[in-house]
């Protein structure tokens, strides 16, 4: 009996990882596709001579001041993800033979 519970522990195990990276996987496409629109942004106003340099400046400073907020979101999100799955590990330890043996006795 007991080995089926550790079996239905290690399935969890493997299902909090298997979530885990995929929250992971999703903000690094997050943060892939902010650099794209980050990028564009700024060589849209380094092509744009319309405006003075310090109206570029500032318009330079709210991108990189937004890419900045945005980075720290995704960090902060990555940070709790990594969190649940540490969580899950500790709360639930699969049971080892020796931790069986040390049990018994």
């Amino acid at each position: 009996m007991n080995d089926i519970a550790d079996i239905v522990r290690a399935i969890g195990h493997q299902q909090g990882e298997y979530a885990y990276y995929r929250a992971c996987y999703s903000l690094f496409k997050q943060l892939q596709d902010l650099v794209a629109e980050v990028t564009e942004d700024l060589n849209g106003l380094y092509e744009s001579q319309q405006c003075n340099p310090s109206e570029r400046f500032l318009a330079v400073s709210q991108v990189a001041e937004d890419f900045r907020s945005s980075v720290q979101s995704i960090s902060a999100r990555e940070k709790n993800a990594q969190l649940a799955l540490a969580s899950l590990w500790s709360s639930n330890k699969p049971q080892t033979d020796s931790d069986r043996a040390g049990n018994a006795g």
